[in-house]
């Protein structure tokens, strides 16, 4: 069992560290402060690529990670990578479209060049000649703090007009793009995320690429006709975030007032119900007399959380009531069963029956009881059973009033909002997206939560409140001059209550108590005679309490329930084929 016990505290240990612990604790600690590409067309359709890549790294570290996947799609392959620091030469790793430099180090700032060849890059037909490439994909896991493209026409053209030169930006390089006097392209993207396509589009006339492989047909004319109407696309898709805009600016501020209205409305009601009371009682400084149990009066005033304390409160008031006595300092027996409510029927049978010997029941029993996994399932089944019951009390004493239809009205008004939900992720106003989002969720939980009590309901809630907030500045004076049973009630109110302040009053008013009766003390058997209701209540009280409380914990509790290379390999996910990422390990 031991064993048993050291292997499940290790497993959820580990468990927890690989949920909980930072990825970032278990990668290297970089930033890519800069990635400048330049790219320049050779006449024969390949590509030569030149990137500089500047990283500062926070700790050790082994080098530096490139993802280069190449256009499969137009036959494109990566050919001649190096990579070089300060002219000297860097070991490279490759697998696959994964490429590790070797440079190791620890707390510093590095510049290494890699320069590679991307053979029949070029796509050349019979107008003009297209390099269509994505040099960072959304497989790419690193944040760019400068990402600098620039495509270059073969070095033998010149007097390159700018008017003959078609530049195109998709996703994160959409109108970065910048074509200089020499005909060359710049996209300046500044910071780019991880996670992000940024794909480019450039298109030179095709006598500039005399020696390329020639394709069919030609391609200049499905280029601006693919760009107007990504355009038009565009401006209309712009047109309808407009309309839906204005539309949420008109409607989401009138849901939200509907539902303030709503909530206002009820607040007044409840707030001229609480004054009606307020004047109709007079001080409430005894515990209330209500139709009420104790455990239903416990479950309303604390608004129904019943705990393990009202659990032993609810015990204890069965000895209060006689149904139950104390024959021993921690063993209860059984007197008799006459007039119980259902609750006190199932807490007996629970205790006295399943726990006890049908006729006592002592804390040791229940103590051996908690020690057994195989009673949870029974346990938080008879507990349900018995919260149930007091629930069904207060329902049929008419505490809380009939708002099925109007608290579903209001909830299924979230539902509503589903298609505005839809409407405005559709066309990206995410702002409103989440607005909506939060006003369907406020309606739902008002529905839910609304749950207004009767006149009868809030007159015994405000009592036993008002009650509370006494008893915790009771003077010892006045306790004194209450009768026995209104001691025993409210100390076993503010017992099953289980509030911090009011066990300390407790504490308070039984040493008081042990004070002013020098005839009990521990040597006394008179300690435990019932006929000393109070004091005998109030000592049963602490032990009672600690065993409900440390059978709670068993058996309740039981049934609640390699190197950091951030870059994944890229997965061809530009538009214009291709892709890659960054990395270190």
């Amino acid at each position: 069992m031991f064993k048993k016990k050291v292997f499940m505290l290790t497993s959820i240990t580990m468990l927890l560290l690989l949920l909980f612990v930072p990825s970032k604790v278990l990668a290297v600690d970089y930033t890519i402060d800069s990635l400048h590409i330049q790219a320049e067309l050779l006449e024969n359709g390949d590509v030569s690529v030149t990137e500089t890549n500047i990283y500062t790294f926070n700790g050790e570290f082994n080098g530096i990670i490139r993802g280069l996947v190449p256009n499969q799609d137009i036959n494109a392959e990566i050919i001649d990578l190096h990579a070089v620091e300060n002219s000297e030469p860097l070991t490279i790793e490759s697998d696959g479209y994964t490429h590790r430099i070797h440079r190791s180090g620890s707390d510093e700032t590095i510049e290494i060049t890699l320069t590679y060849t991307i053979k029949n890059g070029v796509q050349v037909y019979e107008d003009v000649g297209q390099f269509y490439w994505a040099f960072i994909d959304s497989q790419n896991e690193s944040d760019y703090e400068s990402l600098k493209i620039e495509v270059m026409p073969p070095t033998t053209s010149t007097n390159v007009s700018t008017d003959s030169v078609i530049a195109i930006g998709y996703d994160e390089a959409f109108e970065k793009e910048k074509i200089v006097e020499d005909g060359s392209v710049i996209f300046d993207l500044g910071k780019v995320r991880s996670n992000r396509d940024a794909n480019i589009r450039v298109a030179y006339p095709s006598e500039f690429f005399p020696s390329a492989p020639l394709l069919k047909g030609e391609l200049k004319e499905t280029i601006i006709a693919e760009e107007e109407a990504r355009y038009a696309a565009i401006q209309e898709a712009e047109e309808k975030r407009e309309f839906y805009s204005s539309f949420g600016n008109t409607v989401l501020p009138l849901l939200a007032a509907v539902l303030f209205f709503i909530f206002l409305k009820d607040y007044l009601k409840y707030r001229s119900k609480q004054i009606s009371i307020a004047r109709e009682l007079e001080k409430v400084d005894r515990p209330p007399l209500t139709e009420l149990s104790l455990p239903a009066t416990i479950s309303l005033t604390n608004y129904h959380q019943l705990s393990s304390n009202a659990m032993a409160a609810a015990l204890l008031d069965l000895v209060r009531k006689g149904n139950v006595k104390q024959v021993e300092e921690k063993t209860f027996e059984l007197v008799h069963s006459n007039a119980l409510l259902e609750h006190e029927e199932i807490l007996i049978a629970w205790l006295f029956e399943r726990v006890g010997d049908g006729q006592r029941f002592s804390l040791k029993q229940l103590k051996a009881y908690g020690k057994y996994n195989n009673n949870s399932s029974n346990y938080l089944e008879r507990l349900n059973k018995w919260k149930s019951a007091i629930k069904k009390e207060i329902n049929e004493n008419n505490l809380y009033e009939n708002k099925s239809w109007y608290r579903a009205m209001i909830s299924s008004s979230s539902l509503f909002l589903t298609p505005l939900f839809i409407l405005f992720g559709m066309n990206e106003l995410f702002g409103y997206v989440a607005t909506t989002g939060v006003i369907a969720l406020a309606y739902l939980l008002y529905g839910i939560i609304y749950n207004p009590k009767t006149y009868k309901g809030s007159l015994i809630f405000y009592q036993w409140q008002q009650f509370k907030q006494h008893y915790r500045q009771l003077s010892h004076e006045y306790w004194d001059s209450w009768s026995e049973d209104e001691q025993m009630r409210a100390f076993l109110f503010a017992l099953g209550i289980g509030e911090d302040d009011l066990k300390k009053k407790n504490r308070e008013l039984l040493k008081h108590f042990e004070a002013n009766q020098t005839h009990f003390n521990s040597n006394s058997a008179a300690a435990f005679d019932p006929t000393f209701s109070f004091y005998a209540l109030a000592l049963m009280s602490q032990s009672t309490s600690s065993s409900f409380q440390s059978t709670n914990n068993s058996l309740g509790s039981m049934s609640s329930g390699s190197s950091g290379s951030t870059f994944t390999g890229g997965g061809g996910g530009g538009v214009g084929g291709g892709g890659g990422g960054s990395g270190a390990f």
